[in-house]
């Protein structure tokens, strides 16, 4: 399924089994892919919304260009908060527990934000600039800080190891098995394993370009999306297997996991295209 955008979109998350809530530029949209129905939810943000997530209580989370971070129910157009703080473009941001968001910015500055009480609970790190940001099932913090991979205790806000990635690392997802994979700037994509220490398990080659997107599908798949035209389907069970999966005409910028091995991409073609 091919679907026609009215702006382009730099970030999405899928709501449910029919939405897809989409960062198009500057501009909050939900998608009924279904329907192939775009609905503006608000313009907000100022400037590009380079983040989207979903909590685990269902409100969505934003932020980008303008430094915010805004916090949203799917029914509602106005924000039910904006919480400020970063100097610099926000890049990277994800759900923590205890109802907090951390986000990664420009600025250099890694920060945790209590959702509770609307309102910054503490700088997590602060050196060079932040590109991705992810906690873990064991509820520790992993971070990329230009080319440093660095694993957080944040209960005692100190750094428990780091490692050394040189092409540096633009997107991470924890894997069902516990691995992270990551997506290196310089196409690759390595399947990491986080302990005491931090070891690259394998590395995974077929992207010419800086890796922007990973998801997980069922059955140890993964796909990868770089700034190219393409995607790479990986079997982990079969490493050296790789399918190319082409359609778009222009670079991707990002992928969403739908459900099962459903999943949608977006491109600078200005159209989301479904897979499965």
């Amino acid at each position: 399924m091919t679907i026609d955008l009215t702006k382009l979109v730099d970030s999405m998350v899928a709501y449910d089994k029919n939405r897809i809530i989409l960062g198009a530029r500057d501009e909050l949209q939900i998608l009924d892919y279904p329907h192939k129905n775009i609905t503006p939810l608000s313009k907000e943000h100022k400037g590009r919304i380079n983040c989207v997530i979903k909590l685990s209580n269902n409100e969505i989370v934003t932020a980008g260009q303008d430094k915010t971070i805004k916090v949203w129910e799917i029914n509602n157009k106005s924000s039910l908060m904006t919480l400020s703080g970063h100097t610099s473009m926000i890049w990277c941001l994800n759900e923590i527990s205890g109802n907090k968001v951390i986000s990664g910015s420009s600025d250099n500055r890694a920060i945790i934000w209590n959702l509770n009480e609307k309102k910054l609970d503490f700088e997590l790190y602060k050196d060079k600039e932040i590109s991705a940001v992810i906690q873990l099932k064991t509820g520790k913090v992993l971070l990329c800080s230009a080319d440093k991979l660095i694993l957080f205790d944040i209960d005692s806000e100190r750094p428990l190891t780091n490692y050394e990635i040189k092409p540096g690392i633009w997107c991470m997802k924890e894997l069902s098995d516990g691995t992270v994979a990551a997506g290196y700037g310089n196409g690759d994509v390595g399947i990491l394993e986080i302990g005491n220490e931090i070891r690259e398990k394998i590395v995974l080659k077929g992207h010419k370009k800086t890796v922007n997107s990973i998801i997980e599908l069922d059955n140890h798949k993964l796909v990868s999306s770089s700034d190219e035209n393409n995607m790479i389907l990986w079997d982990l069970s079969d490493p050296e297997g790789k399918y190319f999966i082409n359609g778009h005409t222009n670079n991707i910028n990002c992928l969403a996991h739908l459900y099962g091995n459903k999943f949608a991409s977006v491109s600078l073609d200005k159209t989301l295209k479904i897979w499965e």
